[in-house]
């Protein structure tokens, strides 16, 4: 999945986790899990500048200059190492005999 934060803090682990449960209660099997930046909605960015009172997590300087940085994200670049990843799991289980 894409996320405006990065993958290796604390709160995306916690959503990692989150989603997985949320698929599984569905009836789904999760092999694995992948999780890259994501650009963040303008729109809510702008809302976070005028109305800070409004959110829990201010913007500060570094989440700002991270929204620009990461405004095109995903990129074609992340997607395929999001698929090359995905496929790589698949072999492993294949070989394991886990799936056909």
């Amino acid at each position: 999945g894409t996320f405006g934060v990065y993958e290796d803090i604390p709160y995306s682990h916690i959503m990692i986790v989150h989603c997985v449960k949320l698929i599984r209660e569905k009836g789904n099997r999760v092999h694995g899990s992948f999780i890259c930046m994501g650009a963040l909605d303008q729109k809510r960015l702008q809302e976070k500048i005028e109305h800070p009172e409004n959110f829990s997590h201010p913007i500060t300087e570094e989440k700002l200059i991270r929204s620009q940085v990461f405004a095109d994200y995903p990129t074609e670049k992340e997607i395929a190492v999001c698929g090359e990843r995905f496929t790589n799991r698949l072999l492993v289980l294949k070989r394991l005999g886990k799936i056909k």
